[in-house]
């Protein structure tokens, strides 16, 4: 009867082990406003570039189910460090600073950043260049700590998004935006051709911005790190990366 009873416990430990396994389920949360990197869809679901390659890494692991939160950006990392997410992405460039909080995965592409002016009133990338001038960026990203640290010339306006000050250089509100070249490149192309243009940073502040933008997992799950740079490994050597890369973008952005 002993030796029943411990055949049996081991069974079902064995059972319990296996639909763990069968389970892994992943909680995935972006902020998706940055087409065509990562955007709502006309159903209402999260879409683009670096919501395709999310979803390929999640077909590439076994025994894998994965879900996906629209949330604000302010909140990513702190949901994040408190387990409310398993990993985040979207927009999100590798930092010494961030790095301090998260952890992120190899990057999923290059990083290429740009300031968007209309085609009449450019300038260049220097102190005397952006002296007096409105810069909109959004607030608690690269772009915003990059003009406060390194052009104390500029105003800053910091926006809760991207699109709020993409609204308001459209309007005359501002100078310029600083932003990701892929999502400034999608906002000018339903505006018309002769009317805004992009003013790529100088070669030597590229450093600033990081190698690329990655996914983000709390410092405490190095199996979940472990998977997910494995998963993107795969997804380079298989030509899938460079296939999304070309559905998405107008620019070569993979390694």
């Amino acid at each position: 009867m002993q030796r029943f009873t411990t055949l049996l416990l081991s069974l079902t430990l064995s059972v319990i082990s296996f639909t763990a396994i069968a389970q892994q389920h992943m909680h995935f949360a972006t902020e998706a406003t940055y087409a065509p990197l990562v955007y709502l869809d006309k159903d209402g679901k999260i879409n683009g570039y670096e919501a395709e390659i999310v979803q390929a890494i999640c077909a590439t692991l076994k025994n894998a189910s994965c879900t996906f939160t629209h949330q604000g950006w302010d909140s990513l990392v702190p949901s994040l460090k408190l387990g409310k997410v398993d990993a985040i992405f979207g927009g999100l460039a590798i930092t010494d600073q961030r790095a301090e909080q998260v952890s992120f995965t190899q990057p999923l592409y290059e990083n290429s950043i740009a300031f968007l002016a209309e085609k009449d009133k450019l300038f260049t990338i220097d102190k005397a260049g952006l002296a007096g001038k409105t810069i909109g960026v959004q607030i608690g990203t690269t772009m915003e700590h990059y003009l406060r640290e390194h052009y104390k010339e500029v105003n800053v306006k910091s926006y809760a998004s991207l699109q709020d000050a993409l609204l308001d250089i459209e309007t005359g509100r501002i100078n310029s935006v600083l932003g990701d070249t892929p999502v400034l490149i999608a906002w000018m192309k339903n505006k018309p051709k002769d009317k805004f243009s992009l003013i790529t940073i100088p070669a030597a502040d590229t450093k600033y911005f990081g190698p690329g933008n990655a996914i983000a997992v709390n410092k405490n799950n190095k199996q979940l790190l472990e998977q997910l740079n494995t998963a993107i490994d795969t997804l380079k050597k298989n030509g899938t990366l460079a296939k999304i890369a070309a559905k998405y973008l107008s620019m070569d952005v993979v390694e």
